[in-house]
């Protein structure tokens, strides 16, 4: 009965939230349609301080950058998109108060890292009304957006490749002593570059953090920090290895392989923990035949979290041997529209 009783409770908590969602959504959607243009808006509140930036379609920040589209509120940082009137270039702005100290954790890490390929440059950091501005390069399209318009799914020799590529920059991030803790097909960006050959790099490094000491996760219901990417050992708020970056792009592969155990739409009774343990005690029943790979290299990472010895290069030995006859740095094959911008991965 008090089985029964919790099931309800934690039914009621979600259609709260789902209704709560949509009227969100219908209010934001409401005040598009009222306003021409377009007003980013948002209360950026740390301890005391408070701070309000209200920015119309146009507006020059720092002499140089025109805001042209909010991008996302999210955890008291404000994102949008503008255009760099210096370089001509899209650029992704973050506004923090400017006593929020993940500015210098966010500065550091971008400083330290700087030249990796398949991560973005910072540009500037610049303080304006009380806020603290970082703005990154900002190109291609989200992973999570193609795979959207690809009914959930790719090739598996494409995933196979993005995994491959996605191994390497998180690796260069980890010789730099930082690990990312949000890889998800959201934070993937993809991009066709001037040779016709399509890019993959991350964009989101607001979690990133030092390797040593470990970082614990983030408490509270950080969606990313405790979502469906994370590892078993990150939801049970164990303490961020590198490992953990790794066991987050499977899941990616996973995802674009149209394979998601960790869905809060699939199996509601069970809390994303159970999901995630039910996956860990067998990762080949969720996958087909051609991909007992992604599972291969699951349990190879799980298996060095045990021993205490995680070798890069034994994990790109066994990646580089799953697929027979496909090469891991082989391009990716795609479909893309330049007119209009439209990508699709095969």
């Amino acid at each position: 009965m008090h089985r029964v009783c919790t099931v309800r409770r934690q039914l009621k908590k979600l259609i709260l939230l789902t209704n709560s969602r949509r009227t969100l959504q219908t209010n934001n959607a409401t005040k598009h349609r009222l306003s021409p243009t377009f007003f980013a808006y948002s209360f950026i509140k740390v301890g005391l301080v408070t701070r309000k930036m209200n920015f119309r379609k146009g507006t020059i920040l720092n002499q140089r950058y025109a805001y042209e589209q909010f991008a996302g509120s999210y955890y008291n940082v404000l994102s949008f998109h503008a255009f760099d009137k210096q370089t001509d270039e899209q650029v992704l702005v973050k506004g923090y108060a400017m006593n929020d100290p993940r500015v210098n954790a966010h500065v550091t890490f971008f400083e330290r890292c700087d030249g990796i390929k398949g991560v973005p440059k910072m540009v500037e950091v610049f303080d304006m009304d009380g806020n603290t501005f970082i703005v990154l390069g900002h190109e291609g399209i989200p992973l999570g957006s193609i795979l959207r318009d690809s009914l959930f799914h790719c090739s598996m020799e494409n995933t196979y490749r993005i995994g491959f590529r996605l191994f390497r920059i998180i690796h260069s991030v980890h010789r730099h002593n930082f690990v990312i803790r949000d890889i998800r097909p959201q934070s993937v960006r993809c991009l066709v570059n001037e040779n016709e050959e399509l890019q993959v790099s991350l964009s989101n490094f607001g979690l990133s953090a030092p390797i040593s000491p470990p970082p614990l996760q983030p408490s509270g219901d950080n969606p990313i920090a405790n979502g469906m990417f994370q590892s078993l050992s990150a939801i049970r708020g164990n303490p961020y290895v590198p490992i953990d970056d790794y066991i987050a792009v499977v899941f990616v592969m996973l995802d674009c392989q149209g394979v998601n155990p960790f869905n809060a739409n699939a199996n509601q009774h069970m809390t994303l923990l159970q999901k995630k343990e039910r996956f860990h005690s067998n990762p080949y029943g969720f996958l087909p035949e051609a991909c007992q790979w992604i599972a291969d290299i699951y349990l190879l990472l799980e298996g060095m979290r045990e021993d205490g010895n995680f070798q890069h290069i034994d994990v790109m030995s066994l990646l580089n041997k799953a697929v027979p006859g496909v090469k891991a740095q082989s391009a990716i094959t795609f479909r893309h529209n330049p007119a209009n911008g439209h990508l699709l991965i095969d």
